[in-house]
Parts: C-alpha cells; structure tokens; sequence
C-alpha cells in the first residue's frame, strides 16, 4: 500500500479483497498519521485484518518537522496517533538529530539532552507500542544528501563506508548545528535501550523481563483485567450518555456489558504482546550495542574530528 496515495475507491477495494486472503490477516502496513481522520479507510483496513502501522513520525520536534517539509506539528501527530492506537499497533520510526539548513529559521536550539526528553515525552503521550530510531542518512540522490555535500558536511567514505549508512552510525558532520557527535550517536542508543532494556538496575535485576513475566502469570492478570474493564465500562456507559442525549440508542447488555470486556482484553493482549516484543527486541539491541562497541567506528569518528580540529587551529 502507498503510503501517500490519495484514498480513492480502488484502494479501498484492494484493502477489502484482503478479507478473502488468511495469509495477509494480522498483516501491517506503513501509512501517514494523517491517515487517522480518514474513518473509512481505517473501517477498512480494520475489516481487513490490519493489525499494525508502521509511522514514519521522523521528529517530535516542530523545527525539525519544519525542517523536513513535513506540514504537520507534534502536538497534531499526537492527537492523530491517541486516534490509531484504539484500533491498531503502532510502530514509530524516527530521525534523531535532523541536521538543520543554513536557514536560522529552521534550526533548532534544543541541545541534545532536551532533544532525548521531547523523544521519551512524545513516546508516552502517543502510546506507541514499539520504535525505532535512526540517524539521518544522507543517501545517494536526495537532497539531504545534496545539500550537506554542499555543506562540507559529509563524512569522507573512506572512514565511513556505505556499510555505515543504515541509520545507526552517523555520517555527517553535526558540529554546525551545535551538536557534539559522540553525543548524538550516544543520544540514539540511549533512547533504544531506554525503550527495550530499560534502566541501568533493571537490566541487572529485571533481565530478560523477568519479573514482569511472573506477574503476569500470577496477580497480574486477574489485577489487570479488572482495572481495564471497569476503566473502559464507565468510559464505555459515558460515550453512550453522550450519544443518547443525541438520538434514542437501544440499551442492551451487549452495549453495556461486552463491548467493554472486549475492550479490556485487547488491552491486555496488547501488554502481553509487547512485552513479548520488548523481550525479543531487547537481545537485538543489546547484539547491536555489542557490535557498536566492538567496532572500529568511534575511534574514526575520533580520528576525523580531531583532524579537523587540529587542521583549524593551523
């Protein structure tokens, strides 16, 4: 599915040919948040079988967003994200760091550490269940590309190769926007592992979710599943005052009574399920963190900037 194709009838009917399809049940898709005031689309793709989306959100940072021509705000990408999570998983993909444009306008002033905060900030407020963060990637054709060769800003290949430019090394120069580039690339691991192997005393205590593991199995269902549904009960006999007081709806237990148990127990499989996730996705990291530190790329990116600040103070 294109993912910035203009909703037309054809589309929804691909969508719906998919109900005939088992293989693609449960299947996920990549869309714009914008995506989210499109009811139809959204009644389609559920119908669909649809479970997961895949955002390309890029920043929760309104310069950045600027920046990226995205005509969207943060503040916007939350309220649309809150919408799509009640019917779907969400995965958020993102740019740590978006190198500015000479124009002033469009830089951000943000130093990293305030950066890394709007990040944490922006995962809670839109509930996404997973994410992924990468550096920019100044790849062959785009203007990213264009304009930080222009810049002088790109690092040279023969220290940092093609291999680098998969989104988890940088390979540009951030020092024109202010930004030290050990700590932008330390910035982006903390938010991975913050995010699947959290604090520094629960990857000792809690490894491998342990703990969270055994709660579940024990207390934590029975605690849970009563604490969502009597959460999503009152909200559920709320909305039906509300719609009530619009037209006569028809009282019946299924209204009152199953929707919010349904309700209930998706939010429950949806902890049951990222936690499972977390716990996979955590041994990912943790082996990419491994390779990270093994690598010889730290001591290049040492050996290109001290370079340069030796080849400035001559």
């Amino acid at each position: 599915m294109e993912k910035d194709h203009p909703e037309c009838p054809a589309r929804l009917e691909v969508i719906y040919a998919m109900l005939n399809e088992p293989e693609l049940q449960g299947s996920f898709t990549e869309i714009t948040p914008r995506r989210a005031e499109n009811d139809e689309l959204l009644e389609a793709m559920c119908f669909a079988g649809v479970s997961m989306l895949a955002i390309g959100y890029e920043s929760p940072i309104n310069e950045e967003l600027r920046a990226m021509r995205k005509g969207v705000t943060a503040e916007k990408l939350i309220a649309r994200s809150k919408i799509l999570a009640n019917y779907f998983y969400l995965h958020g993909m993102f740019i740590f760091g978006y190198p500015s444009s000479k124009d002033g306008s469009k830089s951000s002033s943000l130093t990293i550490k305030q950066r890394t905060k709007c990040y944490i900030d922006f995962f809670k407020k839109t509930g996404l269940d997973t994410i992924q963060v990468f550096n920019a990637v100044p790849l062959p054709g785009s203007d990213l590309r264009a304009r930080l060769e222009k810049e002088g800003r790109l690092l040279p290949l023969s220290m940092v190769g093609w291999d680098k430019y998969d989104g988890l090394f940088l390979c540009y120069d951030p020092r024109p926007d202010d930004l030290d580039a050990f700590d932008l690339q330390n910035a982006l691991c903390l938010l991975m592992k913050k995010k699947y192997l959290g604090g520094f005393i629960g990857r000792r205590l809690n490894y491998g979710n342990w703990m969270n593991w055994t709660y579940i199995a024990t207390i934590g269902f029975p605690v849970e599943f009563s604490e969502f549904y009597v959460r999503r009960f009152i909200r559920n006999l709320q909305e039906k005052v509300k719609e009530g007081k619009r037209r006569r709806i028809n009282w019946t237990p299924r209204t009152i009574f199953y929707v919010p148990l349904a309700n209930a127990w998706r939010d429950i499989k949806r902890i049951w399920r990222n936690l499972f996730v977390k716990t996979y996705a955590g041994t990912i990291v943790s082996r990419w963190l491994k390779i990270y530190r093994e690598s010889d790329y730290k001591n290049r990116l040492r050996r290109i900037f001290m370079n340069n600040q030796t080849a400035k103070s001559n």
